[in-house]
């Protein structure tokens, strides 16, 4: 093969709702934790992910210093976070007259992640 090749990386991280705390910690020590520190060390290497929200939020109160590393890679522009409805739901199933300005959907804005959440505000629903 001759020439550059360019790779489009975007990772899903995913545990059902209410999973169990052994679950999500073994996740993070087989998983998680290694995947962010081993791409921490390489700047230059860009990439897109997703935590569910509600995952996001727990590995953040359990694991700050190394959720900090997702942090760090965000604001230096090595990571881009995309979004999904906090709580993980089908939201192409979602009547636009459902979704309220409460409903939010979980992104780069996080708290976690340096901001807040923002409205779903897709006309007619998704």
């Amino acid at each position: 093969m001759n020439g550059r090749v360019s790779l489009l990386l975007g990772v899903h991280a995913h545990q059902p709702v209410g999973n169990f705390p052994e679950v999500l910690d073994d996740a993070h020590a087989r998983c998680y934790r290694p995947f962010l520190h081993t791409l921490h060390g390489f700047p230059e290497f860009r990439f897109a992910v997703h935590f569910s929200g509600w995952l996001l939020e727990y590995l953040f109160d359990k694991y700050p210093d190394d959720m900090g590393l997702l942090r760090e890679m965000v604001e230096r522009g090595q990571v881009e976070v995309f979004g999904g409805g906090d709580m993980e739901p089908v939201l192409a199933s979602v009547p636009g007259t459902t979704v309220t300005p409460g409903s939010a959907i979980q992104g780069p804005e996080s708290p976690e992640v340096g901001g807040g959440t923002f409205p779903l505000s897709a006309p007619g629903g998704y």
